[in-house]
This record gives C-alpha cells, sequence and structure tokens, in this order.
C-alpha cells in the first residue's frame, strides 16, 4: 500500500525530537576533539619556543624575555571567573539535554536565562 504525501510527513513529523537529540549528541565527538586540539597547539607551540631560549641559557648565561617569571595575584586571577561560570552553567544545560531532564527547547531557555542573569 503507498502512504500519501501528508502520512508520510506526519511520520516524519512525529520524531523530530528523537532527531534533534540525536543530532545534539552527533555533535559531541567532534566539538570534544575540537576543543582538545585547540587547547594541546599552544601548549605544544610554547614548549617549541621556550626550548630554544631556555637551552641558550643553560650554556651562556643569557636570558630571554620568554624566560620571565610572571607571578598571578587573586586579583588577576578573579578576572577569568566570568568564563569559569559560563562553562558551569553550560555543563548543567547539557546535563538537563541528556539526562533528559528537559526537551531541547527548555535547555535553550535554561541556557537564555542563566546567561542573562534571570
Amino acid at each position: 500500500m503507498v502512504k500519501s504525501s501528508r502520512a508520510r510527513m506526519a511520520e516524519v513529523a512525529g520524531c523530530g525530537g528523537k532527531v534533534a537529540g540525536r543530532l545534539f549528541l552527533a555533535g559531541i565527538r567532534p566539538g570534544l576533539l575540537l576543543g582538545v586540539s585547540c587547547a594541546l597547539t599552544p601548549v605544544i607551540h610554547f614548549r617549541k619556543e621556550f626550548a630554544a631560549p631556555s637551552a641558550i641559557y643553560r650554556q651562556d648565561g643569557a636570558t630571554s624575555a620568554i624566560l620571565a617569571r610572571d607571578d598571578f595575584t587573586m586579583r588577576s586571577a578573579s578576572t577569568c571567573l566570568p568564563a569559569v561560570l559560563l562553562r558551569a552553567v553550560a555543563g548543567r544545560v547539557m546535563i538537563a539535554l541528556y539526562g533528559g531532564y528537559a526537551t531541547p527547547s527548555e535547555t535553550a531557555g535554561l541556557g537564555a536565562a542563566a546567561r542573562t542573569g534571570a
């Protein structure tokens, strides 16, 4: 029996929530891979740039700006607090979404409310 186009559209529309959830889940692995590579790239480049002046310092005692030590205070460390809080809120929103506590639309509202401070 051949289904009409309306019946087929009704079937597709009925599983819309499952498709959206699968799309979110499909983005986790590439997102984590991209995040890790973006975090490791500066570390690798710094180690390469730090190695040559460090070797020269050990041989000749000549110093370079890259070898200078920086001391951080609580005031300078607290400047990153908003970024840390944003990531904590994003983590809670993802837990609500993937844990099945809220739908994608509701978690979008949770994220927007948390971002505006409501």
